[in-house]
């Protein structure tokens, strides 16, 4: 093939026999290669903005919530002027309060679930008294064949 210094100087690399139309410019070419990445750069570059924008807000939350917690020392603090107020006689009547109503709350469920055991007990034996009376008709029925 037969190139021409034209062609050459241009970055066309074409045989002389083509048309200029068909081919696209070796520099055309590198151009809108460039642009394309140059493009795609800043769209990266722009998600990644976003990206980092919503982390370091993300960040400031976290921060702004572990400045209302309370501090090891300061919960040590509060624990010790509590309990510095409250005897151990005062303790054991607060903590024997505490246990009777736990006592007297699984008295009561085991009261409902006595309750409702009874209920079923009481419809079995009443569906029972009904199966026996139509039995005794069944059976008079048939004795004295009315």
């Amino acid at each position: 093939m037969n190139y021409d210094v034209k062609s050459i100087v241009e970055g066309t690399l074409m045989p002389t026999t083509a048309h200029s139309a068909e081919y696209v410019s070796l520099r055309d070419y590198i151009d809108t290669r460039f642009a394309a990445v140059d493009k795609a750069s800043n769209l990266a570059l722009g998600t990644l903005e976003t990206r980092l924008t919503s982390m370091n807000e993300f960040r400031g939350e976290l921060k702004d919530q572990a400045t209302t917690f309370a501090t090891k020392t300061e919960v040590q603090l509060l624990r010790d002027a509590a309990f510095t107020h409250v005897t151990k006689a005062e303790f054991i009547i607060w903590k024997d309060r505490i246990d009777e109503d736990i006592r007297s709350l699984r008295e009561s469920r085991s009261l409902l679930e006595g309750k409702a055991s009874q209920s079923s007990v009481n419809i079995s034996l009443l569906i029972g008294i009904i199966g026996l009376i139509l039995a005794f008709v069944s059976i008079i029925l048939r004795f004295f064949g009315m």
